[in-house]
């Protein structure tokens, strides 16, 4: 080797050397309290239509989907948030305390994610996202527009003494339905198979 490679070659073991010196290594504390700030989310949802959750705290927001039919986990700092909930046609608020890991299981919409009993973690979403089954019965003899607003938005049509079952939010409802040539007004507020009975005002 020539003096003038070993010159060069001297010179770039010493910048390496240098360079390792003066940057600084993560302490291994550092990384284990940055993990310490973390948890595990799991969403399950069991429904055949996507959820969507978004999570509000003072420092942090996410914005998670999960597809139908799928289990998908996530990781989110430590710490109370707000929640907005939308699946199954609903939309629902409160907080979460995921100061630990939680799994959130979401039922087919009307029904109930009954593991959780036994999972002190888990949290059954139907409790957030509250349905119930009901029946409509056309008893005005004609064909029959329904409109029914309140946590949501449901219009439907039914011919004359017909009946028909649905899942619906579990909140109350503004009922309108158009028959014996008026607009015919009434309030419902829904529980499990509990009847919605249309007829013509005297």
């Amino acid at each position: 080797m020539n003096k003038k490679k070993s010159v060069i070659l001297i010179i770039a073991l010493v910048s390496i050397f240098a360079i390792s010196a003066v940057t600084p290594l993560t302490p291994r504390s550092s990384v284990f309290a940055a993990s310490q700030d973390l948890i595990r989310l799991t969403v399950d949802n069991r429904d055949s239509k996507a959820i969507y959750l978004e999570l509000r705290s003072p420092e942090n927001f996410y914005y998670l989907r999960v597809m139908g039919k799928t289990i998908k986990e996530f990781t989110v700092e430590r710490g109370v948030y707000v929640y907005t909930l939308t699946g199954c046609g609903l939309k629902d608020t409160g907080t979460f305390d995921l100061t630990r890991q939680m799994k959130l299981i979401n039922p087919v919409c009307g029904g109930n994610a009954k593991s959780t009993k036994t999972n002190a973690g888990a949290v059954d979403l139907s409790e957030k996202i509250k349905l119930v089954r009901v029946h409509i019965v056309n008893e005005t003899g004609q064909k029959v527009l329904v409109i029914l607003t309140g946590p949501s938005t449901h219009v439907f049509w039914f011919d004359p003494n017909e009946t028909g079952t649905y899942t619906i939010a579990k909140k109350p409802y503004k009922v309108q339905f158009l028959a014996c040539g008026v607009w015919n007004k009434t309030e419902f507020t829904p529980y499990k198979d509990a009847k919605l009975v249309l007829k013509c005002a005297k």
